[in-house]
């Protein structure tokens, strides 16, 4: 399988339910932040007072990947609002620059660098698997 192959299927996946904007920014968040290692992502939480006397983990508001020397970050203000993606080149810690994308373009973004990290770590390449394999119908 070549090379762009693999980036579009990937960018499809993570494309899956991109009809409703909202909608495809909250499946982004969630599945990003459950499927790559810890090392890669970071998830940013709300949590308001009725999920900590639950005990609960709050509201995916953001997910921040990180790759090489590129920061892929994808952040709503609420559930059911629409993402905003952005990708940002960073050099030992400083950040270059800052670019504001569409999903579309986020997500074949991120699938090419993921597939860059993946051929070199079993964790990412774990997560792709995962992210990958078909999904149960509703």
């Amino acid at each position: 399988m070549s090379g762009d192959v693999e980036v579009a299927t990937l960018a499809a996946a993570l494309r899956a339910d991109a009809g409703d904007l909202a909608l495809y920014a909250g499946f982004l968040l969630n599945s990003l932040g459950d499927a790559l290692p810890a090392e890669l992502v970071t998830v940013d939480r709300t949590r308001t007072l009725s999920d900590r006397v639950r005990g609960g983990e709050g509201t995916v508001t953001g997910v921040h990947v990180r790759l090489g020397e590129e920061l892929f970050s994808l952040r709503r203000d609420r559930v059911g609002a629409a993402g905003t993606a952005t990708v940002s080149h960073e050099v030992g810690g400083i950040r270059l620059s800052t670019e504001t994308v569409g999903l579309d373009t986020w997500s074949t973004r991120v699938s090419a660098a993921l597939l860059v990290r993946a051929r070199t770590s079993s964790a990412a390449a774990a997560a792709l698997t995962g992210m990958l394999a078909p999904r149960p119908l509703d």
